[in-house]
């Protein structure tokens, strides 16, 4: 349907359900496939909010595969428009999601943090 509507902001929408949904069933080649589609339409996203959100859907795309780089990056993008705007939803997620990254680097005192700030909001 998205497709048919040319709208590639929900375009690049589905191509990241779809990898989220076939990086949980562990067919990850497929879901990079998708959630590489999905990243380069980005720069067709205007909309500041849904924009974060993806950057937040791609940085999970990474931390699933073991790229924390790339993770890092991601949701250093999505901060990055939060600082910028006032989105308090995607700004917990952001949070929680960077709680998630330093668990991971074994980095347990920032993990703590930033599950904590995640909560406040």
């Amino acid at each position: 349907m998205d497709q048919l509507s040319g709208d590639k902001s929900y375009i690049a929408l589905s191509h990241a359900n779809l990898g989220f949904v076939l990086i949980k069933q562990n067919q990850k080649e497929n879901a990079r496939k998708h959630y590489n589609a999905s990243i380069n339409l980005f720069h067709y996203i205007k909309d500041s909010c849904f924009l974060a959100d993806m950057y937040l859907a791609a940085g999970e795309f990474y931390f699933y595969t073991n790229q924390l780089d790339s993770t890092k990056l991601f949701i250093d993008k999505a901060q990055s428009i939060c600082t910028s705007n006032d989105f308090p939803q995607i700004q917990a997620s952001v949070d929680g999601e960077l709680g998630k990254y330093f668990m991971k680097q074994k980095m347990y005192s920032q993990s703590v943090y930033w599950f904590d700030k995640s909560l406040d909001l």
